[in-house]
């Protein structure tokens, strides 16, 4: 009877539930013009103005994320063996008219970049990149996972209007909590990442990888 009734609570919460990003920091994203303002070197720890560590508290998360497993979940980072999210220092970017490079900065040197082009890895939006848009028609979600049904995952970088580093999460789900009374939840996350330098340093690769 306990069970049920916490059941019956916590599904009660989830319905119509939306979290806010709890950022008492957080500033609105400025409108960049073209890709160059995105350049310069960034930490990769984030800050989302509390004492908590929310979604995609590092930069490299948001860019290059986690392997995945429809069976196993999570495989720890999308990155080459041996690179961990919590190890990586700096985020450096450089920018073309049509691209922009990350690198990974550990020890004063780069030890992963990638290069992502407009329009086939992440789009423009109101001067934002927005780098990831994932819909899945049928998941666990909510808290403890017992809301099933379609989300919507995405993820937005930019620069905000005092021109540090700045990350958005938007995550939205419709369904069933225990698959019979039906929901909705809406959270949003922000993090900043303090830009230490406006231009690319010029990182060399480090040698010893």
């Amino acid at each position: 009877m306990k069970r049920y009734a916490f059941s019956v609570i916590l599904a009660l919460f989830l319905v119509g539930c939306e979290t806010p990003d709890g950022s008492q920091n957080s500033l609105e994203f400025h409108r960049a013009s073209k890709l160059a303002e995105f350049e310069g070197v960034y930490k990769n720890k984030g800050d989302n103005g509390t004492r908590y560590s929310m979604n995609n508290y590092y930069l490299s998360e948001n860019i290059w994320g986690y392997k995945s497993s429809f069976l196993w979940g999570t495989m720890g980072p999308n990155l080459p063996a041996g690179i961990r999210h919590e190890d990586i220092e700096f985020i450096e970017v450089t920018s073309t008219e049509k691209s922009l490079t990350a690198k990974a900065i550990e020890h004063g040197c780069f030890v992963y970049e990638k290069t992502y082009i407009s329009g086939r890895d992440f789009d423009v939006d109101n001067g934002q990149l927005v780098i990831s848009q994932d819909v899945n028609l049928l998941s666990p979600g909510g808290q403890g996972g017992v809301l099933v049904g379609p989300n919507r995952r995405k993820i937005t970088l930019g620069i905000d209007t005092a021109n540090q580093g700045k990350s958005r999460t938007q995550f939205d789900q419709v369904g069933l909590v225990y698959l019979f009374l039906p929901a909705a939840i809406s959270e949003t996350y922000d993090n900043r990442f303090e830009r230490v330098s406006d231009k690319p340093l010029g990182y060399k690769h480090c040698e010893n990888r």
